[in-house]
């Protein structure tokens, strides 16, 4: 690892996967979007008073 790096700035280690990567993956599929409708609507409920 680089001395110079700042906290915030390492690359995300592999075994993560980043949000839009997996909502591009899930909108691919006409399937997942009844999934999505309910991940949004949680969203809107936790976020949105």
């Amino acid at each position: 690892m680089k001395q110079g790096n700042k906290k915030g700035d390492e690359p995300m280690p592999s075994n993560y996967i980043r949000f839009d990567w997996a909502m591009k993956r899930l909108l691919r599929n006409k399937a997942y979007f009844v999934v999505l409708e309910g991940f949004r609507g949680i969203c809107k409920l936790l976020f949105c008073p």
